[in-house]
């Protein structure tokens, strides 16, 4: 189910709220990659008490823009160390994996970042991609009690919209250049920003319909333990 989240600033400068749509299930094929599966990794967990469930940021029908070649993942993930011993994050085209990477989860739920690193080939302005990541869960649940652990989403390159070069050049603030991003439809980007200026397991703070992720922290980038490329 999409919820809408308005994020206020974490610093003094003033700036209007944008908001940043959540969305749990999968985006639609039509016009996106239609690669055959994730990691192979998938399975249930228990269903994590008093959180939402696994979730990625959309915009638009659904596809998550980006103007960067290496862009930043940002997933809300309700699971930790404690409940899997390791994710799965893949990037693919329309035939290939463009990037496979083994993530080590954090001690703490929140919205965790994955990076496209350098040394892979940046993706191609207009050109979208599907990626995936599937928790590794340490025990295997019935299913009455289990809550699906892989999710998917499709990201698609952009050109650099008209007037965001010269709106980031008169942002004084990491805050204000998160508005500067979100005011094109540019949330990675924007989150990427907030995350900057948000102190590593503080909370994102604003209103969130429903409230289930407003109080959730944004942890930052998971530690890789292996990766293909």
């Amino acid at each position: 189910m999409a919820a809408a989240a308005a994020i206020n600033n974490r610093d003094t400068a003033p700036a209007a709220p944008y908001h940043i749509a959540l969305q749990a299930q999968d985006p639609p094929d039509r016009d996106t990659p239609k690669a055959p599966q994730g990691t192979g990794s998938r399975g249930d967990c228990l269903a994590a008490v008093n959180r939402p469930p696994l979730q990625r940021i959309i915009s638009g029908r659904g596809i998550e823009k980006t103007s960067l070649g290496h862009p930043m993942f940002w997933v809300y993930v309700p699971y930790t160390a404690d409940d899997a011993p390791s994710a799965e994050f893949s990037l693919q085209d329309q035939e290939n994996d463009l990037y496979r990477v083994t993530l080590q989860l954090p001690s703490k739920p929140g919205f965790v970042s994955i990076q496209l690193p350098p040394s892979v080939k940046p993706i191609a302005e207009g050109e979208t991609y599907r990626w995936y990541l599937d928790i590794n869960c340490a025990d295997r649940q019935a299913a009455d009690n289990a809550t699906p652990t892989s999710i998917t989403g499709v990201i698609q390159r952009i050109a650099t919209p008209p007037g965001l070069t010269s709106a980031l050049s008169r942002a004084i603030t990491p805050s204000q250049r998160a508005t500067a991003y979100a005011k094109q439809d540019l949330f990675l980007e924007a989150l990427t920003e907030l995350s900057g200026v948000t102190p590593k397991n503080q909370t994102v703070t604003g209103k969130i319909v429903p409230l289930a992720l407003a109080q959730e922290a944004i942890i930052g980038p998971l530690t890789a333990s292996s990766q293909s490329e």
